[in-house]
């Protein structure tokens, strides 16, 4: 019966993890965790810890993030679960490549590729490829980057997996305006919209309209470009779950353009922006 229950919290993160509602996917997993280490249930705590991890990360909430994905792999490595390793390791990596420590990202990549390498799957290796096209572009290697984001767009399509094209087409559209091909940055947003639309998924949606937005901005159409990060921003507002400070550098620097740029104009755009109902805002993009 125990066990029972420990499995159906486990499960029930795993929903609210999908329905995005992050803190009751961390309060579920970390029930979870509890009942399964009651339990002696070293597995049922692994993967229990990594659902607690990747949702805590979502929030921004690193430290607390790292501290359970570190957990997860305690577990995960004497069982040898190899294919579950590389997802962890990739979190673990994005961490800290956001908090600037890239040589320990750097280590969890190589970690992560080798059984991504000795396991093959789609969803594995996209995960290591966009946590290795993250770091590149914070080092400033743009072509790099791009090559990596792409290499996951193909393992995704063949895969079907929309989920994470939605994700790796918004890593390289940023990679791409950032080089200043601003025409190859749209239609990567615009590619990621299509698909993030496919999942229902909001931050994903979110994610594509802020990325269609700051490459608008960077291309000089600073009204709309600012209505649609207001939009995307607001839309994840809305979810409970903002923006995670790490994350808001695309955003920010959009932002700071456009604050010069349009003067006592930029409110008036902003407001435009944060009114536009999700499918509204999606429209606009498409115009």
């Amino acid at each position: 019966y125990e066990w029972g229950v420990a499995l159906i919290r486990f499960l029930q993160a795993g929903v609210a993890a999908v329905g995005h509602d992050s803190s009751a996917a961390i309060r579920l997993a970390e029930e979870a965790t509890s009942r399964f280490a009651v339990l002696g249930d070293s597995w049922g705590q692994g993967y229990s810890l990594y659902s607690a991890g990747a949702a805590l990360r979502s929030l921004g909430r690193y430290e607390e993030a790292e501290e359970a994905l570190r957990a997860a792999l305690d577990h995960a490595r004497p069982m040898r679960l190899r294919r579950e390793m590389a997802p962890v390791m990739s979190e673990l990596a994005s961490i800290a490549t956001m908090r600037g420590d890239y040589a320990a990202a750097d280590e969890w990549l190589e970690e992560a590729q080798r059984y991504a390498d000795e396991v093959p799957f789609a969803g594995s290796e996209g995960m290591v490829r966009n946590a290795k096209g993250q770091l590149a572009r914070r080092r400033g290697d743009l072509d790099g980057a791009l090559r990596l984001h792409h290499e996951a767009i193909g393992l995704y399509e063949r895969a079907d997996a929309h989920g994470g094209l939605a994700y790796s087409h918004s890593c390289a559209g940023y990679a791409e305006e950032m080089r200043g091909d601003l025409d190859a940055a749209g239609s990567h947003h615009l590619a990621a919209l299509d698909s993030a639309r496919k999942t229902g998924d909001v931050f994903a949606i979110a994610l594509a309209l802020e990325g269609l937005g700051a490459t608008l901005v960077a291309a000089g159409d600073l009204k709309e470009g600012v209505a649609l990060l207001s939009a995307g921003l607001s839309a994840r507002e809305r979810e409970g779950s903002p923006l995670p400070a790490g994350e808001r550098g695309d955003v920010e620097r959009a932002l700071e353009k456009a604050t010069v740029g349009l003067g006592s104009e930029f409110d008036q755009a902003w407001e435009a922006g944060r009114s536009l109902s999700l499918e509204a805002a999606i429209s606009m993009a498409h115009r």
